[in-house]
């Protein structure tokens, strides 16, 4: 008996195939007669005596009903496979079919169309200007993809923004990608006008780099402020020069800063007294106390209150004084405080980088008879600032230049 196990071969799902259920009381001369015509039978299996299942193709089941129309025998059809399967869906759902093929033809046809475009990699291009002209050249919403010159597209995109590098245009789906790759600005070179460089600062000058123009001063040199440091108008082997004047100049400049000495009381005794005061509305009024010390602290303490929503409420204080004494440590920590007060006044006016290379302080007599402390504070710092030259000024140096060139000739 020839029969095989196993799945349908290709051509099998081509020709079609399906699964066959056959009753018949002589099965095993059936399945003889079957295989000596020929037929291929697969994954035969028999539930019975008289009854079986297989396999076979749509061929060799038409070969089947000729050669075995003399047979006693009933068959019928399981299950289709391949080309019978999908002859036998149209067969019994016309219309799900004709359905199913419509789509799919409106699908291909829709594929060929533009539906939207996608635009990635526009940074700083105005995107509404680059869809203007994307739609102009004819890439819009139902446009056939055919009428859309792509390489057109890309040569006017890089046509209209000089900052473009690349560009590529291509439909994914029904979907038109417009990818852009931006290049980097040139940078705006600003116009270098005639100037000098003065020093903004007074102070003493430690380095001097001239990168353009001629050097005024030398390190050591004492410069006041508007003082040239680096001239970009001079004389060179009897040629007039003017050109924008670019370097650095550092110095050491003194910073200053002043603080009042003022002592505290010194320490508590552990002596008290107590004042009783009225208050009505801003004015104090004594009630019954007295204050017998000379050096003293002082704690208020309110007492109670009438009409605090009045015109004028009062109040009834009582004040504490706590007798104190002067030390010779009072005074000495009145003048440290005073010192660090004023150097902090004087870091108060400098740059959180800058380089401190000195610091001194003095105690003297103020016009109020009070003592001060003056900090100074020397930092090491650029002092160089650019001033432009005037017309005129560039006008004369340049005439001077050619009267030197004809008293030459």
């Amino acid at each position: 008996m020839k029969t095989a196990q196993g799945k349908p071969e290709m051509w099998e799902y081509i020709v079609g195939f399906m699964t066959v259920e056959v009753k018949t009381a002589m099965m095993d001369t059936f399945i003889d007669e079957v295989v000596r015509h020929g037929v291929r039978l697969k994954n035969v299996r028999r539930v019975s005596y008289s009854k079986a299942f297989f396999t076979i193709s749509a061929p060799d089941y038409l070969r089947i009903k000729s050669a075995m129309k003399d047979f006693s025998y009933e068959n019928k059809i399981v299950r289709y496979g391949g080309a019978m399967c999908l002859m036998n869906l149209v067969r019994r759902r016309p219309a799900a079919v004709f359905a199913f093929l419509a789509a799919l033809c409106a699908v291909l046809v829709l594929s060929c169309f533009c539906f939207g475009v996608k635009i990635v990699g526009a940074e700083t291009i105005n995107e509404f200007r680059l869809n203007d002209m994307i739609h102009d050249c004819g890439a819009v919403a139902g446009a056939p993809k055919s009428s859309i010159d792509l390489e057109q597209l890309k040569d006017k995109i890089q046509e209209t923004f000089p900052n473009v590098i690349f560009v590529e245009a291509k439909f994914t789906g029904v979907i038109l990608k417009v990818e852009i790759l931006e290049g980097t600005e040139k940078p705006e070179l600003a116009e270098l006008k005639p100037c000098d460089i003065l020093a903004d600062k007074r102070g003493v000058v430690t380095s001097i780099v001239p990168l353009r123009g001629q050097a005024q001063v030398a390190p050591g040199d004492v410069v006041e402020v508007g003082d040239v440091l680096i001239a970009g108008k001079f004389e060179k082997r009897e040629y007039s020069f003017v050109t924008p004047a670019d370097g650095t100049v550092c110095a050491q400049v003194d910073y200053y800063g002043k603080a009042r000495v003022s002592e505290d009381n010194g320490e508590l005794t552990g002596r008290t007294a107590v004042e009783i005061w009225m208050r009505l509305g801003k004015s104090m009024f004594p009630i019954s106390g007295k204050n017998p010390f000379d050096t003293f602290e002082t704690a208020e303490k309110s007492e109670g209150m009438i009409g605090v929503n009045a015109a004028l409420p009062l109040e009834l204080i009582s004040i504490e004084r706590r007798e104190t004494k002067k030390t010779v440590n009072s005074s000495r920590q009145a003048e440290l405080s005073a010192r660090e007060a004023a150097y902090y006044n004087a870091l108060k006016q400098i740059g959180d980088y800058e380089e401190v290379c000195g610091f001194s302080s003095s105690i003297d007599p103020g016009e109020d008879e009070e003592q001060y402390v003056t900090a100074m504070v020397t930092v090491i710092q650029e002092i160089g600032v650019k001033r432009e030259f005037t017309e005129t000024e560039i006008a004369e140096a340049q005439n001077k230049d050619r009267e030197d060139e004809v008293g030459t000739e």
